[in-house]
C-alpha cells in the first residue's frame, strides 16, 4: 500500500470551537485557551451535587464514573452565563465563533471534538436546598430521552457543570467528554530558508493522480478533460534526500530522488518509470520561503495501537510514544491558502487538535475549531 487513507469518526452531539493565541515571546506564539476557570463563577455546591448524582445514576447502570475536568466546567459555566445574559435557552449560541458545544469546549482548552451537552432552565424556583436543586436537574434530564442518553453514555469519563442564577431564573449546563488524545502544549515559530518548487506535467487519462513524498500523500488531483495535469510540489531545501513518487490510484507510475543539498539542475533524479507518459516534464526552481514551525506534545493511550500524525486528514507519519504515552509533533507548515488541520489518529480514530491559518499574522495563526 503506497499510502493510507484515514477512516474518520467524528462528533456526538456537537462540533467545533475557537481560541486565542498569546505571544509568549516576540518570535513564539503559544496556543492558549480563550477562557479559564477564573473567568466565570458558578453555584459550586449545586454543581458538585450534579456530578455526585450523575455518578450515582451511572453506577446503577454499571457505567464508569465521570470525573470533573476544569476546561469542561469552564465551558459549561460560560454557556450558562451567556444564556442568562443574552436571554436565550438553546445549545446553539448566537455568537458564531462558539456557536455549538464543541466550539465552546475548545475555547476553554478541551481540545477534543467529541462532546455531549445537557442544558436546563428553571424559572421561579422554590426555596429549596442545593441538594434538592441537583436532584431536580437529574430528574428532569433523566425524564428526557436525549439528555438521558448523554448521562448514560458508556464512553464518557469526564464532565463539567456550570450553574448560574440571574434574577428568578437558574441556568444549568453539563458537558461530557472522553478524549482519546490530550494535547498538552503547542507553539508556532517563524522559520526561513530555501524552498524547492518541483513542477510535474504529464498525462493520466481518467485516473486520479496521487503525489507522494517519502511515502506520504502530499497531493491528490484529477486530470483535465484531455487527461493532462500539472502540479507543483514544495520541498524545503537542505533537508537531505527525499523520495518523490507519482501514483495512479494505488499503483506507482513514476519515482524519483530529490537531493535538496545539490544544485538546482542536479536535484531531481528519476529512478523508475512504471507507466510511460504519466510524468512527461519536470522543472525544479529554488525560491526563498518563510514558514512556521509547529511544535506540540500530546498524550495518547498506549494500548490502542500506533499513533499517526494527520495533516488535513491525510496521514503523514507514525509517531513514537514514550513510556507515559507522550508523542511529539515537529513539522514545518508552508504558506497554504487552506487552513491546516492537525490531528492525531489512534486505531484510525481521528482527534483533530489544531487549526492553523498561515494567511494570518503569526500572532493570530492559531484558530478556533471550525464547524
Amino acid at each position: 500500500m503506497i499510502f493510507r487513507w484515514l477512516v474518520l469518526t467524528t462528533c456526538v452531539l456537537a462540533i467545533a470551537l475557537s481560541l486565542t493565541a498569546q505571544s509568549a515571546e516576540p518570535d513564539v506564539v503559544t496556543l492558549t485557551p480563550r477562557w479559564s476557570a477564573k473567568d466565570f463563577t458558578g453555584m459550586q455546591t449545586i454543581e458538585d451535587g450534579v456530578i455526585k448524582l450523575t455518578n450515582e445514576v451511572r453506577k446503577r447502570y454499571n457505567l464508569t464514573p465521570v470525573t470533573l475536568y476544569t476546561p469542561l466546567q469552564t465551558a459549561a459555566r460560560q454557556h450558562s452565563h451567556e444564556m442568562a445574559e443574552k436571554k436565550y435557552f438553546a445549545h446553539e449560541s448566537p455568537v458564531a465563533t462558539w456557536r455549538i458545544p464543541s466550539q465552546r469546549t475548545y475555547q476553554a482548552g478541551a481540545w477534543d471534538r467529541k462532546v455531549g451537552e445537557n442544558i436546563l432552565r428553571i424559572t421561579n424556583p422554590a426555596q429549596i436546598t442545593a441538594n434538592d436543586f441537583a436532584n431536580e436537574f437529574l430528574r428532569l434530564w433523566l425524564d428526557s430521552p436525549h439528555h438521558r442518553e448523554n448521562l448514560l453514555k458508556p464512553d464518557w469519563n469526564q464532565t463539567g457543570v456550570g450553574v448560574y442564577r440571574q434574577g428568578d431564573t437558574i441556568y444549568a449546563t453539563q458537558l461530557f467528554a472522553a478524549p482519546l488524545v490530550v494535547l498538552t502544549q503547542a507553539t508556532l515559530t517563524e522559520e526561513s530558508g530555501n524552498l524547492l518548487e518541483i513542477t510535474l506535467q504529464g498525462k493520466a487519462d481518467d485516473d486520479d493522480v496521487n503525489i507522494l513524498v517519502d511515502g506520504h500523500l502530499q497531493k491528490h488531483l484529477e486530470p483535465r478533460n484531455d487527461g493532462t495535469y500539472t502540479t507543483l510540489i514544495r520541498v524545503p531545501g537542505n533537508t537531505g534526500i527525499r523520495d518523490l513518487a507519482v501514483a495512479l490510484g494505488n499503483q506507482l507510475a513514476w519515482t524519483a530522488t530529490v537531493d535538496t543539498d545539490l544544485k538546482t539542475h542536479d536535484i531531481l533524479t528519476p529512478k523508475r518509470v512504471y507507466q510511460k507518459g504519466v510524468v512527461g516534464k519536470t522543472k525544479v526552481e529554488l525560491a526563498p520561503y518563510t514558514a512556521w514551525r509547529l511544535r506540540a506534545t500530546a498524550v495518547a493511550p498506549k494500548d490502542h495501537g500506533p499513533v499517526s500524525l494527520v495533516r488535513n486528514r491525510v496521514v503523514q507519519d507514525e509517531l513514537p510514544q514514550d513510556k507515559d504515552g507522550k508523542v511529539t509533533i515537529d513539522m514545518l507548515l508552508l504558506p497554504n491558502p487552506e487552513m491546516y488541520t492537525i490531528g492525531l489518529a489512534v486505531d484510525e480514530l481521528l482527534s483533530e487538535l489544531l487549526y492553523i491559518d498561515t494567511s494570518k499574522p503569526l500572532a493570530k495563526a492559531f484558530q478556533g475549531r471550525p464547524e
